[in-house]
């Protein structure tokens, strides 16, 4: 793979463990309902985050 491949592999499993943490959040009976809003806030920005990186990228190639 070619370095922005790689590059661009890494911050898609940096995501990816990032919104597997915040899924279990979500889904575990524990917590208060604050804290399931929170952990579905986290995921919309990394999503959004993600967009925005991966726009220029696409362009790209």
């Amino acid at each position: 793979m070619n370095t922005s491949t790689e590059s661009f592999v890494d911050l898609l499993n940096e995501i990816n463990d990032g919104e597997a943490r915040h899924m279990t959040e979500i889904t575990e009976d524990e917590g208060t309902i604050d804290d399931k809003i929170e952990a579905s806030v986290d995921i919309m920005d990394t999503t959004r985050e993600l967009a925005q990186t991966l726009s220029p990228w696409c362009r790209r190639q």
